[in-house]
């Protein structure tokens, strides 16, 4: 059983981990935001006013399997046990994602841009700032976790 009390080792390790998953994070970021944007760019022409959650909604499935791909091999990319099926992560993944991005991200575009007036286009990158943390957290301590 491993030892999973605070120490230098651990803290050393959970540092290395949180600056991979920000490198991580900062591709996923551009993969999301791209997806969000396209989709508030096609669907702009069609005059629906939630084109702003659609494209949350694509930002989320494209980032969460490109987050889920890369934390997998890069982040949390401890050994597996013989046969650990990788679909119970995968699931996990886009539970936490599903709360931050999907959840969270659209209770706070709602109020970034019909509250605060903040521009569809920004409200994204202003979620973020809630959203990255919360997912290390998440990501470490439950769905890769052992």
């Amino acid at each position: 059983m491993k030892d999973h009390r605070w120490n230098s080792e651990n803290s050393k390790k959970t540092v290395i981990q949180f600056l991979k998953f920000g490198f991580v994070g900062a591709t996923n970021t551009a993969v999301s935001y791209l997806f969000n944007i396209l989709v508030i760019f096609l669907l702009s022409k069609t005059g629906v006013s939630w084109d702003y959650i659609a494209g949350n909604v694509a930002g989320f499935i494209a980032g969460t399997l490109w987050s889920f791909v890369w934390n997998d091999r890069f982040v949390f990319n401890e050994k597996r046990e013989p046969g650990e099926n990788k679909s119970r992560i995968l699931i996990k993944t886009f539970i936490v994602y599903g709360f931050t991005i999907i959840l969270v991200s659209n209770v706070l575009s709602y109020m970034w841009i019909n509250i605060f007036g903040i521009s569809k286009y920004f409200a994204p990158i202003l979620n973020l700032c809630i959203s990255v943390p919360l997912n290390f957290i998440l990501n470490k301590y439950w769905a890769f976790k052992r």
